[in-house]
C-alpha cells in the first residue's frame, strides 16, 4: 500500500497528467456535491471527488501523479468473492478547486457536475 501523502495539490500537472485524472474521475470516479442545512436557511455544500478501481497500481498511478491523496482499502462481500476496491478522496475544498481548474477542460461525462463544483468551491 503506497504510503500516506499530504492532501492538496501544489504544483500544475502536465498535460497529460490531467487528461489522465480527469479520465480516471470520468470514467471510475465521482463528484458528489450534496446541499446541507442546519437550520433550514443557510445552505453549504459537502463536495468530494472519489476515484476509486480495483487495481492497487493504477491508484498508485493516481496518487502519484497528484503528489498527495490517502489510497484507503475496501472489501464488499468477500464471501462473493468481489474485488477490492481502492479509493482516494479529496474534501478539502481548496484542494477540488485546484485540481478542477487544471482538468475541467479534459472531463467529458461530470464537466456539468464539476462547473457546479468550482463555483460551490470558489
Amino acid at each position: 500500500m503506497p504510503k500516506r501523502l499530504k492532501s492538496q495539490l501544489n504544483h500544475k500537472l502536465k498535460a497529460w497528467e490531467r487528461a489522465y485524472i480527469a479520465c480516471a474521475i470520468d470514467t471510475e470516479g465521482t463528484v458528489y456535491l450534496d446541499p446541507r442545512t442546519t437550520d433550514g436557511v443557510h445552505v453549504h455544500y459537502l463536495a468530494d471527488i472519489i476515484i476509486a478501481n480495483t487495481d492497487e497500481r493504477f491508484m498508485a498511478k493516481i496518487q502519484e501523479i497528484l503528489g498527495f491523496g490517502n489510497i484507503h482499502e475496501h472489501h464488499y462481500a468477500p464471501e462473493k468473492h468481489y474485488k477490492t476496491v481502492y479509493t482516494i478522496h479529496i474534501t478539502r475544498k481548496n484542494t477540488i478547486k485546484d485540481l478542477l481548474e487544471q482538468i475541467s477542460p479534459y472531463l467529458v461525462i461530470k464537466k456539468k457536475i464539476a462547473k457546479e463544483m468550482l463555483k460551490v468551491v470558489s
